[in-house]
């Protein structure tokens, strides 16, 4: 084969050109289609897992405050039977 001539360059350069393009853009689409599943596994699974945390650890906090509350000895306030069992109904 002997020299090339400048439209076998320009023929070949466009096919080069266009051969990278698809390629990038395949590994594009792969890319979104991955995207896509990671972000419906984030939102139907991870969430509401993490937002049920989240309650649980508020009440947690609920609980220890009001424990806190129950044995603190040094407080001005006595506490009575029926706050007891108001705070008691509450949380359970």
């Amino acid at each position: 084969m002997g020299q090339w001539t400048i439209g076998k360059q320009v023929v070949t350069s466009f096919l080069a050109t266009a051969a990278i393009t698809l390629g990038l853009g395949l590994v594009g689409y792969y890319g979104t289609v991955k995207s896509n599943e990671a972000i419906y596994e984030i939102g139907r699974v991870r969430l509401p897992s993490v937002q049920s945390l989240l309650v649980i650890s508020k009440s947690a906090e609920s609980i220890q405050v009001a424990q806190r509350t129950l044995l603190n000895a040094d407080a001005e306030v006595p506490v009575s039977t029926r706050s007891i069992e108001r705070e008691f109904d509450h949380y359970f």
